[in-house]
């Protein structure tokens, strides 16, 4: 035969609604871990899209100072044709 006294009992109740409360706690806690897990794949994607479209708009730009370019070079050929063509006259 086992006797507890009262003081032992408390202490026994004390601690299994201590770990009950921490086992709840690390619920939680695998809940949050998980949730944040969630937040940084998503993220993550939005990053990597973020830069698809930033590379997209930069051979966007590179094609359109590539044109301004040739443009600017056919302008200028175009004068000095025609400075050239008003004297020779």
């Amino acid at each position: 035969m086992v006797i507890i006294t009262i003081d032992q009992m408390d202490g026994i109740y004390i601690e299994l609604l201590q770990k009950d409360s921490l086992s709840r706690q690390a619920i939680i806690n695998a809940s949050n871990e998980l949730l944040l897990l969630q937040i940084v794949d998503s993220a993550d994607r939005d990053i990597s899209t973020l830069k698809t479209s930033v590379n997209r708009l930069s051979e966007i730009v590179k094609d359109k100072d590539v044109k301004i370019a040739r443009n600017r070079n056919i302008s200028f050929v175009s004068v000095c044709v025609a400075i050239l063509a008003i004297l020779i006259r």
